[in-house]
């Protein structure tokens, strides 16, 4: 199989002996050659050495299109939620600290003041809507200056997913890994559920979401590099090989 049989963009590959399509993921674990694709690095992706000799794979989680559909959701659905949670911090205040000034309105019912024990359940009835306002705007901030670092330094290896200096980082160890497959989200897209990558350890670990199909197909393949291949020397080989086009 050369490079020319394998279409990233569609996420196939050909095989030149029966002619049959087959997604890159299965390709992968069937253990056919990997090279290839990392090879074909997508913009946004790079490999390099660190300093202490291990392995430095950087994926840009960035999509404008992402972005826009996230904003406008996030503009739709936390204007209505402030509205609410305006009320409920004015009727906290008044309840507690004192009257408000008169330029700013304060819901009543029949010309008193919420009372306490409602601005109370106010507040804890829309907590779980603050929270997935504060996530969506997460998601725009991903989807504009995101990044996921990989790190493998020895038997230890690193994901972190973040913006800046904000963001979560998990460590495991690479001699737990079992297997590094594609598994999906209950977030869905265009094209159905969101696909995610799962890095099979004592815990799954999941990897990728938001990234672009060319983008994780290419992470999927170097962490496969990374974490499954036990021969050193071919490893570093393809490392070596890949274009950083970060």
């Amino acid at each position: 199989m050369s490079a020319s049989d394998i279409n990233i963009a569609e996420g196939v590959a050909l095989c030149p002996g029966c002619g049959e399509l087959s997604r890159l993921g299965e390709v992968i674990d069937a253990g056919a050659p990997v090279d290839e694709l990392i090879n074909e690095t997508p913009g946004g992706c790079s490999v390099e050495r660190t300093h202490g000799g291990g392995v430095h794979v950087r994926v840009s989680t960035r999509s404008l299109a992402t972005a826009a559909g996230l904003s406008f959701f996030a503009l739709f659905w936390n204007g209505i939620v402030s509205v609410f949670v305006a009320g409920a911090a004015a009727a906290l205040y008044t309840n507690l600290v004192g009257p408000l000034p008169e330029w700013i309105p304060v819901p009543d019912s029949d010309g008193k003041p919420m009372p306490l024990a409602m601005a109370l359940f106010l507040c804890a009835f829309l907590t779980p809507f603050i929270v997935i306002g504060l996530g969506v705007i997460w998601g725009v901030l991903l989807a504009l200056f995101g990044k996921i670092d990989v790190r493998v330094e020895g038997d230890t290896c690193s994901v972190r997913t973040g913006v800046g200096p904000f963001g979560w980082t998990r460590r495991f160890s690479v001699r737990a890994v079992k297997k590094v497959s594609m598994g999906s989200t209950r977030i869905r897209n265009s094209e159905g559920e969101e696909q995610v990558i799962v890095i099979e350890t004592e815990r799954d670990i999941k990897v990728g979401t938001g990234l672009t199909r060319q983008r994780r197909d290419w992470l999927r393949a170097m962490l496969h590099v990374l974490l499954i291949t036990p021969d050193s020397k071919r490893r570093d080989a393809i490392v070596g090989q890949a274009r950083q086009r970060y």
